[in-house]
């Protein structure tokens, strides 16, 4: 669904990335509805991930931040990831990184 943004000057230490996203319906199931991680493109590794279900979501319709918290050693490429699981909608805002 979303690859990117990147980041290449990153110094080493622990990181947020906030998915700002929002579901269409927040209580027809608790199924897996994305998948969010944070790429290392050099190593081509996996920095941290995570699954995010419906019911995760506190209202349908409306934004709201999902943090994944990742550390890099400064040496990484970074890609942020959003993979849709085909199991409601999902529109993305943005995704914002803070150290």
């Amino acid at each position: 669904m979303v690859y990117g943004p990147y980041l290449k000057e990153a110094s080493a230490g622990s990181y947020l990335a906030n998915f700002r996203m929002q579901v269409d319906n927040n209580t027809a199931d608790n199924n897996a509805v994305v998948v969010l991680e944070a790429y290392d493109s050099y190593s081509k590794s996996v920095l941290a991930k995570k699954t995010v279900t419906r019911k995760e979501f506190g209202a349908p319709n409306a934004y709201q931040d999902i943090t994944l918290v990742f550390e890099t050693d400064g040496q990484d490429s970074l890609e942020f990831r959003i993979k849709w699981l085909d199991t409601a909608y999902i529109k993305v805002d943005r995704i914002t990184v803070t150290q």
